[in-house]
């Protein structure tokens, strides 16, 4: 018994150590593997929602990195089953506060980066369906500083009414207006609108800039983005003006006296008599808070919103243009009708919207809806990344609503993941500030400036008269206000070569109007319009030696004389800049190739195939570096410059004519943004000076 005991005792205390040590070695590797999944990149690991039930199988098997990064063999694959909403009512939730935080990502207190700059700014929207997305919607975007109100279809299902208030209640910057009686011919909207403005503008609701929105309109830039674009609006509304066409009953006297615009007896006494000429416009619109205050407050609407509810269609799309646009309401932010008159549509970019007579690219999923394009998972990677507005119009779940739900999370995962600094390189500040209705802003702050600063003006012009105005006459301005102002403006600005003109410079010769040619970039690259000279790369490159190139449209052997460009360097430390002929592969890197040069990010001076075979070692560059890169047409001379300053290129020269300025990307989010001229950070003036003393090279 004695020796059975044993056996017994060490068989079981074999069992019990060999148990502790499976359970030991399967929590380490346990943990290495979560280790593992948390060291992935969580740029290319999209955060899944959780959609309602009879959808979330289906949609968790989309792969949203190759869709977003536009992997059109995938996407031509998934777009032939795309996941759809089959049935006609909203899925019942769980609408418990806990429960839609758990279903979603809202950022529920300020980040560091969010406390720092303070720029809030608000939505009204009006809205009937799909609770579900506008929840997702409101998550990728949400932050607790902005303001959000909603107004409610009268005729929308007991359901959605339920959910939508009891998201409200869930977050005390979300808004509900008056239920409003919404119809496609524009029913209700002005007066939906007017109710949300209302109630944000309470004193205590703290916010700059609001976008009026509708249901299916979704945002297409970051919260930050947005917020840097409306900075740039720099006190401008953005509202289309067009010709308000047939609609309006032109028999009915539309003087300030019949429709007692303004709560001021003053202003009704002096423009009693001025007729009110109508604007139609896109019913999206942003506009300034001393533009809602001063309708609010200054106007009565009253009778103007009773004729345009007797308009039988699109009754909705002339209160904001028209009060923006109308010379003497004088609204803070506004423009005037002046384009009209040049028959000149200034159109808004607050949203997106893909007509039927538009450019088929411009729909990449070819499906419309009422002569309007419905997004699908195609426009994503190809359109959405690439277009200014802030807001596009239209999704629709019955459509694709896998698009949907990849895109709110490459949305959500690109504020989440990428810096501040990352996001806002992704912008086109010339685009914002070249806006028609920023200029004229601009225009009438520096005029106001004038006034105070001088005893020569002594009544502002009318907005009429302001964009009547030659650009001499804005020149002038700008001289009074230095004149005025030695030592409070700075006149000198980064370029400090952007005063020179031609005559002062030996033989320049740009690539007039020259800009990435769309024909001829890798498909993982995205030319930023309107003027494709921004650059973004969607995706790493794995081969050490390649890269995704673009070329531009112009040839040097087009021209004669000297060829020079420059590359701002917005985002990314692995790339090249320089000159390629149009043989090269896109999937090449420029200076790995026989007959192209290119100035590499490593410090590198890379030909082949030229008088200089060797690298030779020079200054590294990367993120916020201006590349310079020309050619001496005369001797074939490469000229390389970094942030205005020429680099020794001495034995360095080219041998082909039909060169192309180039450039080569390698890493996801890489940006740059070309200067094809004029105005250089390097000096042309130094060109020959530099030629005949060598010590002035940077080395």
């Amino acid at each position: 018994m004695n020796i059975n005991t044993k056996k017994i005792f060490l068989i079981l205390c074999f069992i019990i150590c060999t148990t502790v040590l499976l359970h030991i070695i399967f929590f380490k590797l346990a943990e290495k593997k979560n280790s593992h999944f948390r060291q992935l990149p969580i740029n290319k690991t999209f955060n899944r929602w959780a959609l309602p039930a009879q959808y979330n199988n289906n949609t968790q098997q989309l792969d949203c990195y190759r869709i977003v990064t536009d992997d059109t063999v995938y996407i031509a694959k998934m777009a032939k089953n795309r996941i759809r909403k089959t049935h006609p009512i909203d899925p019942i939730l769980d609408m418990s506060c806990d429960a839609i935080r758990s279903r979603n990502y809202f950022l529920l207190e300020q980040t560091e980066e969010d406390s720092e700059d303070d720029f809030p700014f608000a939505q009204a929207k009006t809205i009937y369906k799909d609770y579900f997305l506008l929840e997702m919607e409101l998550a990728a975007t949400y932050s607790p500083k902005n303001w959000y109100c909603y107004v409610l279809d009268t005729k929308s299902d007991r359901l959605f009414k339920r959910q939508i208030r009891a998201l409200a209640k869930c977050f005390p910057n979300i808004l509900i207006g008056t239920e409003r009686k919404l119809n496609n011919d524009g029913e209700g909207m002005a007066e939906a609108y007017l109710d949300c403005l209302t109630m944000l503008a309470k004193p205590h609701r703290q916010w700059k800039y609001v976008s009026l929105l509708q249901n299916h309109d979704t945002a297409i830039k970051t919260r930050f983005q947005i917020m840097q674009i409306l900075k740039w609006l720099d006190g401008a509304n953005d509202a289309e003006i067009t010709n308000p066409g047939r609609r309006i009953n032109r028999k009915l006297d539309w003087t300030v006296s019949a429709l007692s615009l303004f709560h001021n007896k003053t202003k009704m006494a002096a423009f009693g008599s001025k007729k009110i000429v109508m604007t139609k416009g896109n019913v999206a619109a942003t506009l300034s808070r001393q533009m809602v205050e001063y309708v609010l407050n200054e106007l009565d609407l009253t009778e103007m919103l009773r004729r345009l509810n007797q308009v039988e269609f699109g009754r909705d799309e002339y209160l904001f243009p028209t009060l923006n646009s109308v010379d003497f309401i004088g609204a803070p932010g506004g423009a005037s009708q002046i384009c009209i008159e040049k028959r000149q549509q200034v159109e808004q970019f607050t949203r997106a919207v893909v007509w039927v007579n538009y450019s088929q690219d411009e729909c990449a999923s070819r499906f419309m809806r009422h002569g309007i394009c419905v997004f699908g998972m195609e426009d994503l990677g190809i359109n959405f990344i690439r277009w200014p507005h802030m807001y596009a119009n239209k999704f629709l779940p019955e459509f694709d609503l896998g698009a949907s739900v990849c895109w709110y999370e490459a949305l959500y995962n690109r504020t989440q993941f990428n810096s501040r600094e990352e996001q806002l390189a992704m912008l086109d500040k010339q685009f914002y500030l070249q806006l028609p209705n920023v200029r004229f802003q601009k225009f009438k702050n520096q005029l106001l400036l004038s006034k105070n600063q001088s005893n020569g003006l002594t009544n502002l012009p009318s907005n009429k008269e302001l964009m009547h105005t030659s650009s001499s006459a804005a020149d002038s301005i700008d001289n009074n206000i230095k004149r005025n102002t030695p030592n409070k403006i700075d006149t000198q600005t980064n370029d400090h070569h952007s005063s020179i003109s031609d005559k002062f410079v030996p033989y320049p010769k740009f690539w007039p109007k020259n800009n990435w040619n769309y024909s001829d970039c890798h498909p993982k690259l995205h030319l930023i319009k309107p003027n494709c000279l921004k650059v973004l790369c969607l995706a790493k490159n794995q081969n050490d030696f390649g890269g995704f190139s673009v070329r531009a449209k112009s040839m040097v052997s087009n021209y004669s004389g000297f060829l020079y460009f420059e590359v701002k360097i917005q985002q990314g430390r692995n790339l090249c800049v320089g000159l390629a002929t149009k043989l090269m592969p896109l999937d090449e890197c420029i200076g790995r190739c026989v007959g192209t040069y290119a100035y590499d990010s490593a410090g590198i001076f890379r030909t082949v195939g030229a008088a200089n075979t060797k690298a030779v070692k020079q200054p590294k560059f990367g993120a916020g570096d201006i590349i310079g890169c020309g050619v001496q047409l005369a001797t074939r001379q490469l000229i390389y410059t970094k942030n205005g300053e020429r680099l020794n290129t001495a034995n360095v020269f080219a041998r082909q004519n039909d060169l192309c300025p180039c450039v080569t990307l390698k890493d996801n989010g890489d940006m740059i943004e070309a200067n094809f001229g004029p105005n250089f950070k390097y000096n042309l003036q130094l060109l020959d000076l530099q030629d005949t003393n060598k010590e002035n090279y940077k080395n």
